[in-house]
C-alpha cells in the first residue's frame, strides 16, 4: 500500500506549504483573536459589532488605519449564523436532531432555514464555543487553502504558482468582507474540481469520492445561494473536462462524475429534505425573484479598487446606493485586500 511517505518526491506536499497554508489564517486573525484580552472591549463577535446600541460598533467603525466593520457586514452573521448555529451547536451536544427551533414565536423549522447550516458537521459545532464564528472561519480558510493546493498541483503547475494560488483564494475577498454565510460554501469548490480532475485519472470510489465530499458539503454550507454559482462552475469544468476526454473515456468519465454527484446527494438528503419541506411554506420575500438592478456606472472602478470610495459603512452614505458603497459593489479582483484587513485589524483601537 503506497503511503505519503513511499511516495515520489514529486507527489509529496512539501512540509512548510502545508505549515503556511494551516498556520497563515490563525496569525492573520490573532488580532481578533487577542482583542478581548489586548483592547479590553474591542472584540470582532458579531454579537456586540453588528449591534448598533454597543460601543464596539463604534470602536471599529472610528478606530484604527482603515476603519470598517472586521468581516460581518451582514447582520446575518449576528442574528442567523451565530444565533441558530450556536443553537444547532447545542442541540448536537446533547444528541438532539437540530430539526427544531422552540425559542421563535410558536416554533420555527431550524435545519429547514437552511442558513443555520444544522448539518455542517463539524464545523457548525465551533459556533458552540466563544469566538466560534471567527474559529469557523479560520478553519474554512485552511480548508480553502489545502483544497486549492490539491486542484492546482492535479493541474501540474508550478509549485510556486501552487503555493500563490492556494493562499490567494484562501485569503479572497469574499473571507475579507462577507466571512460568514456567503463565504462558507467557498472552501469546497475547489475540492469539487480536484475531485473532478480525480475522476479522469482513476477508477472506482478513488475517482468520485473527492467530488462527492466537495459538493456535499457546498450543498451543507448552509449558504445555498453561493453553492450554486459555484457548483455551476463546477458542473462546467466537469462538461469541459468531458469534452477532452478521449472518445472511448468518456462513458466511464461521466458514470464517475454522475456517481458523486449521486452520492453527494445521499450525503446532503437529510438538509435538503428539511429544506425543501419548509420551503412549501417559508415566505422568502424578495428572495423569490430575480435581482435585475443595475449597478451605477460609477461603481465598476470598485473591481479593482475596492475601497476607492472609502471603507465600508465609515463617513456619509455616496451617491452610489442609498446606504453607501456596500450596495452599489458586485465584486472585484482581490490583491491587497488580505494586507489591508490585517492593517485594520492590528491597528484598531477602542473609541
Amino acid at each position: 500500500m503506497e503511503t505519503a511517505f513511499s511516495r515520489p518526491a514529486s507527489r509529496r506536499w512539501p512540509l512548510w506549504h502545508v505549515a503556511l497554508l494551516v498556520l497563515l489564517p490563525v496569525v492573520i486573525h490573532l488580532p481578533e483573536l487577542l482583542g478581548p484580552a489586548l483592547l479590553g472591549q474591542m472584540t470582532s463577535d458579531p454579537l456586540s459589532v453588528l449591534s448598533v446600541a454597543t460601543t464596539t460598533r463604534r470602536d471599529w467603525l472610528e478606530g484604527g488605519l482603515l476603519p470598517g466593520l472586521p468581516g460581518w457586514i451582514d447582520g446575518c452573521a449576528g442574528v442567523i449564523v451565530q444565533a441558530l448555529g450556536h443553537l444547532v451547536a447545542s442541540d448536537w451536544r446533547q444528541a438532539i436532531l437540530p430539526w427544531w427551533n422552540p425559542y421563535s414565536g410558536v416554533g420555527m423549522p431550524l435545519a429547514g432555514e437552511y442558513q443555520p447550516a444544522a448539518f455542517f458537521l463539524p464545523f457548525v459545532l465551533l459556533l458552540g464555543l466563544p469566538g466560534g464564528l471567527l474559529l469557523m472561519k479560520i478553519a474554512l480558510q485552511m480548508v480553502a487553502g489545502l483544497a486549492m493546493y490539491a486542484f492546482l498541483r492535479a493541474l501540474r503547475l508550478d509549485a510556486r504558482v501552487v503555493l500563490a494560488g492556494a493562499l490567494l483564494y484562501a485569503f479572497n475577498g469574499t473571507y475579507g468582507w462577507a466571512s460568514d454565510g456567503p463565504s462558507q460554501p467557498l472552501a469546497f469548490l475547489p475540492l469539487a474540481l480536484f475531485g473532478i480532475e480525480r475522476a479522469r485519472t482513476h477508477v472506482g470510489a478513488g475517482g468520485w469520492g473527492w467530488l462527492a465530499l466537495g459538493l456535499g458539503y457546498l450543498l451543507l454550507s448552509g449558504f445555498p445561494e453561493t453553492a450554486f454559482l459555484v457548483g455551476t462552475l463546477a458542473l462546467c469544468w466537469a462538461v469541459l473536462r468531458l469534452v477532452q476526454q478521449p472518445a472511448s473515456a468518456r462513458l466511464s468519465f461521466a458514470l464517475r462524475i454522475g456517481a458523486g454527484g449521486s452520492a453527494a446527494l445521499l450525503l446532503a438528503a437529510p438538509q435538503l429534505v428539511a429544506f425543501a419541506d419548509f420551503l412549501r411554506e417559508a415566505w422568502v420575500g424578495p428572495h423569490a425573484g430575480v435581482m435585475d438592478v443595475r449597478l451605477p456606472d460609477a461603481s465598476w472602478i470598485m473591481a479593482l479598487f475596492p475601497y476607492i470610495n472609502g471603507p465600508f459603512f465609515t463617513g456619509r452614505p455616496s451617491s452610489l446606493a442609498h446606504g453607501g458603497q456596500w450596495a452599489a459593489i458586485s465584486g472585484w479582483l482581490s490583491r491587497f485586500s488580505p494586507l489591508l484587513r490585517w492593517l485594520e485589524h492590528v491597528s484598531a483601537r477602542p473609541g
